[in-house]
């Protein structure tokens, strides 16, 4: 993960101050996004705050600096507390904006509002961790249980065919059984659903993502050591294919 999260860091470096955007429509109360993520954060009770003080201070601290963040960021709040537009990193590449509240409420106390230079570091980090492509847990999740119960299901029901009036003879006398069918139906369209997100992860991995990694990321030595492998070197293939 941390090459990828180094490569949009990257590319936040080389267009600070000057990045598209993506334009939300419509655009979602930040009050709301950053409540939602609060409320989701298991460790959040360790700052001592409650969901509301806590709510309110992240988004005092944003919209108090909303003229800078629009600025030098493209991270464009209202002044009646919508977030309007957002700073894009790579052009075609669509974030998950799944994970925005958890940017915005993360964007209060891990950035060094303090300093200049270590507040646009920590800024664009975050903003590389927002970026970074997953899929919806979620979602991964419906598929784990939906896969399970699908083949605990299967050998129950093996050698056995079902049409659709015997299953609904079955479930007028089983209410119960209906109720697990129809939960089991619910889930198939949550893997449904997985297998489309998943599909489009893949697409925007292979064909926008590595592309641009291959054009712009310059990785740093550690990742060389640990994280990226050569696995051939085109000047080398053409003086073995000389010799032959």
């Amino acid at each position: 993960m941390f090459y990828r999260e180094e490569f949009f860091y990257q590319l936040g470096l080389r267009q600070f101050g000057n990045f598209h955007r993506i334009k939300l429509d419509p655009p979602p109360p930040l009050r709301e996004l950053v409540k939602l993520a609060v409320a989701a954060d298991e460790h959040f009770p360790e700052s001592g705050m409650n969901v509301e003080s806590g709510t309110d201070a992240i988004v005092q601290i944003l919209t108090s600096r909303a003229e800078m963040l629009d600025e030098y960021f493209s991270l464009k709040i209202s002044g009646d507390g919508l977030v309007q537009e957002l700073p894009m990193l790579l052009r075609d590449y669509k974030p998950d904006l799944d994970k925005l509240p958890l940017l915005l409420m993360r964007l209060g106390p891990q950035v060094e509002w303090g300093s200049e230079k270590e507040c646009f570091d920590s800024f664009l980090r975050e903003l590389a961790f927002f970026y970074i492509p997953d899929v919806p847990a979620q979602l991964l999740l419906a598929k784990s249980h939906s896969s399970s119960e699908l083949a605990s299901t299967e050998n129950q029901d093996k050698g056995m065919e079902l049409d659709d009036t015997t299953e609904l003879s079955s479930s007028d006398k089983q209410p119960h059984k209906a109720a697990e069918s129809q939960a089991m139906k619910s889930k198939y369209k949550d893997v449904e659903e997985w297998s489309v997100v998943e599909k489009a992860s893949r697409w925007q991995i292979q064909h926008i993502l590595f592309p641009a990694m291959r054009k712009y990321f310059v990785p740093q030595k550690a990742l060389l050591d640990r994280d990226i492998v050569q696995v051939a070197n085109l000047p080398d293939l053409y003086r073995v294919f000389e010799r032959c």
